[in-house]
């Protein structure tokens, strides 16, 4: 939240920042409106992408302009309205000040255009205008990759989203990959031929150069034989992982072959793992158990200002953030998420303050409510599907992350 807080400072100040700057910011923002009036999130990538071609349309010649108007915008802005007028008057404005300023300006911009097309004005459209407002847009405006969340967009899909959080051990590379195909497979169903044409070929374009990045070995002066069976441990991963991409691209360029974007993300998937042997639904109880087992430790060190333990259970928390941030939030109700989030930020808190505020009751109440709505949530996953929480399996997951934390 201090992200997000400090991104909005810069919006309220307007201190020349860049757009990209202000990712946490306008994400956060989309997330919860989409949650407060029950929309889903890939309205906001359609939006996006409206925004995006109204923007080119309003660069062309005026006749060019009209004809696109009326053949391209409208058509799929018709299709969107009554969602864009629904946000506009559900969305409280004390909340979302910035989002609902960005969507008036983008629905008057639009109906106006229209307006003096039907009317045969076109060239009375103040296009310089409307370029400018949307370039002045802090919340929506075409952002493309970066519209939305990708954990957002990919929310209940465990395989991509922990193959995703593993694939970043390896190289950024193939995180930003599976970022770009999370967000074609939303984008697709609205571009226009040419738009589909270029998105191919930047996805193709993005995997050959992974495919054939070769690596670099070190030569530090003091690189020992140790650093060697690691380095060649990481050499023989990465080849494996390209061999999978190139077979990945064979099947992407056979015109014989029909392969859908959800069926490369579940190639990439299936590098990490195999989704076959894995539980979603035990996975998240496990997740659940895990965080709310700690943070009641947390709650109870606190309030008992046991400052040894608790620094203990901090730590063993920082080990399992990563995962929790990347993987299991998507794994729940937007809601529930946002309450995850909640404690996640509350342990942090406690952790940055240690150990100032150990003994501070307040950040144990907050603590409290929160573990109370995820242990329902928990029990919920455990009486639908039958299952209950496997301790040893618990213990297990939660030494591998402390491991993996100590590595790093």
């Amino acid at each position: 939240m201090k992200k997000y807080y400090d991104q909005l400072q810069k919006i309220q100040n307007w201190d020349n920042f860049k757009r990209d700057d202000l990712i946490d910011y306008i994400h956060h923002q989309k997330t919860e409106a989409a949650i407060q009036i029950n929309i889903t999130p890939d309205l906001w990538v359609a939006l996006d992408y409206i925004i995006h071609l109204t923007e080119a349309v309003l660069k062309k010649p005026k006749i060019e302009a009209e004809k696109d108007f009326k053949t391209i915008i409208k058509p799929i802005f018709d299709k969107y309205n009554s969602k864009i007028e629904k946000i506009l008057r559900k969305i409280p404005e004390e909340d979302h000040f910035y989002l609902k300023r960005d969507l008036k300006s983008f629905h008057h911009l639009i109906c106006h255009s229209i307006n003096l097309i039907d009317k045969g004005l076109p060239h009375f459209i103040p296009s310089y205008l409307f370029i400018q407002t949307i370039g002045n847009m802090s919340v929506l405006s075409p952002l493309h990759e970066n519209t939305c969340d990708w954990g957002t967009l990919a929310r209940g899909n465990y395989p991509v989203l922990i193959s995703r959080h593993i694939s970043k051990s390896f190289t950024n590379e193939l995180s930003d990959i599976i970022n770009f195909m999370i967000w074609l497979k939303f984008i697709l169903p609205h571009a226009i031929p040419e738009d589909r044409s270029y998105l191919r070929k930047k996805m193709l374009t993005m995997l050959e150069g992974f495919a054939s990045n070769k690596h670099e070995f070190k030569t530090n002066v003091d690189y020992s034989t140790k650093s060697l069976v690691i380095e060649l441990r990481e050499v023989i991963t990465r080849s494996f992982i390209q061999e999978q991409i190139i077979d990945l691209i064979g099947k992407i360029k056979d015109p014989e072959i029909r392969i859908t974007i959800e069926d490369c993300l579940d190639h990439i998937a299936a590098i990490f793992i195999d989704a076959d042997k894995v539980n979603q639904v035990k996975t998240t109880v496990r997740d659940l158990t895990i965080v709310i087992d700690l943070a009641r430790k947390i709650v109870d060190s606190v309030k008992q200002e046991e400052r040894p333990k608790l620094m203990n259970y901090l730590l063993t928390f920082r080990a399992l953030r990563p995962v929790l941030l990347t993987v299991s939030r998507y794994m729940l109700d937007p809601k529930i998420d946002l309450e995850l989030c909640r404690v996640i930020e509350t342990v942090d808190y406690i952790h940055e303050s240690y150990p100032c505020y150990a003994s501070n009751n307040e950040l144990g109440t907050i603590l409290d409510a929160s573990i109370k709505i995820l242990e329902t949530e928990r029990e919920v996953f455990c009486a639908t599907n039958s299952i209950s929480p496997n301790k040893e399996a618990n213990e297990l997951f939660v030494a591998k992350m402390i491991h993996i934390y100590a590595q790093n």
